[in-house]
């Protein structure tokens, strides 16, 4: 199909397709109509699990694979039958992908070598990059006297050093311990505000997503479910899938009794309240979901509340404990401040429950 791009934009994807050959012969569809747009200096994540299709829209915006149907366009151009030598472009991957004969400065160097520049301006710019990146000292190490997390930071400083338009990360902290990882986004998120590159970074992992995109496009089974700030998603989830993929969340069936224009009044368990923010659909059924944070739900006394449940099991995990409270036939996590000697409910106690009706959100009660 023919699609005009949008100026200011750096990445723009139209109706994007992506189907397979199923071993029985079938089509299996691994993409369905993504557009998306990005703008030049943004950091977008695709998040999801495995098999949603974020790893297989990377690879066709870098051109080792090809849609099936729809547009690619980088800085205005489209870019569906370029070769992905000709898109600039930068990947990072998850493996690395290091010469292991070669040493960290002819890593870096090698996509300026190919494009045959002058030796002194790849000197420059591959030197500027191991700066940045905090490896000028190791400029004569092999990668195998490198820690993963100087590898992976090896691999960055390949990506960036040839100037991409747009840098893509596939996984990249995936086979770092939980240390190293922290470390590494760290130097991402630092590297991405220093120069500024427009940022497609593909994980399964919620934290990363949180604390390096500007905004989030959350993935399942080939579609995305929800684009939006890091905010956005996690306080105002438009559907169940991306209220319970991001952090953790307490789903209570409740009915509206009043449509007004600054909110919903709905009812659950007995208890009345006031929602101001919801997802669109939510306004349109009687029946939806209420959607509290499991750290905003307060458990009080049982006078103290309109919404009562019975205490089924609590876990203490240093900084704070889990309580599983059953609230009409059904099961929600409360996390408690461990500090300050706060005493814990008994198993089988009867409590109530309270939360800050700014703090809840409603979504439209349907099958995901």
């Amino acid at each position: 199909m023919e699609t005009s791009t949008t100026q200011g934009n750096d990445l723009r994807l139209v109706d994007l397709e992506k189907e397979f050959q199923a071993p029985d012969g079938g089509m299996v569809t691994a993409v369905n109509k993504i557009s998306l747009d990005v703008a030049p200096g943004e950091f977008v994540s695709l998040l999801g699990p495995s098999g949603c299709g974020k790893t297989t829209i990377l690879r066709m915006v870098a051109g080792l694979e090809q849609p099936t149907r729809g547009e690619i366009s980088i800085g205005g151009e489209r870019v569906n039958e370029l070769p992905p030598y000709k898109r600039n472009i930068g990947l990072v991957f998850q493996s690395y992908a290091l010469f292991p004969h070669k040493t960290v400065f002819d890593n870096v160097a090698y996509s300026q070598t190919l494009r045959k520049r002058p030796k002194a301006e790849t000197k420059a710019s591959v030197e500027e990059m191991l700066s940045l990146v905090g490896l000028g000292h190791l400029a004569d190490r092999s990668p195998a006297q490198l820690s993963g997390g100087q590898q992976q930071r090896v691999a960055l400083a390949r990506a960036l050093v040839s100037d991409p338009r747009v840098l893509l990360f596939d996984e990249p902290l995936s086979n770092l311990d939980a240390r190293l990882r922290v470390q590494v986004r760290a130097e991402i998120r630092r590297v991405h505000q220093r120069l500024r590159p427009t940022v497609i970074y593909v994980t399964h992992d919620q934290s990363e997503a949180m604390s390096l995109s500007d905004r989030i496009a959350v993935m399942s089974s080939g579609q995305v479910m929800q684009v939006g700030t890091p905010q956005d998603i996690y306080q105002r989830p438009d559907n169940r899938f991306v209220a319970d993929f991001v952090g953790s969340a307490n789903f209570f069936p409740a009915r509206v009794l009043e449509r007004k224009s600054d909110g919903l009044v709905v009812e659950f368990s007995g208890g009345t309240f006031n929602i101001g923010s919801w997802a669109p659909g939510s306004e349109q059924s009687d029946n939806v979901l209420l959607v509290i944070r499991q750290e905003h739900l307060e458990i009080v006394p049982e006078s103290e509340s309109s919404v009562h449940g019975i205490v089924r099991g609590s876990e203490f995990l240093g900084t704070h404990t889990e309580c599983l409270i059953e609230v009409g036939g059904q099961t929600a996590l409360a996390t408690l401040d461990s500090s300050g000697g706060i005493e814990l409910p008994t198993e089988g106690s009867k409590v109530g429950i309270r939360f800050q009706e700014s703090r809840a959100h409603v979504i439209p009660n349907s099958p995901e």
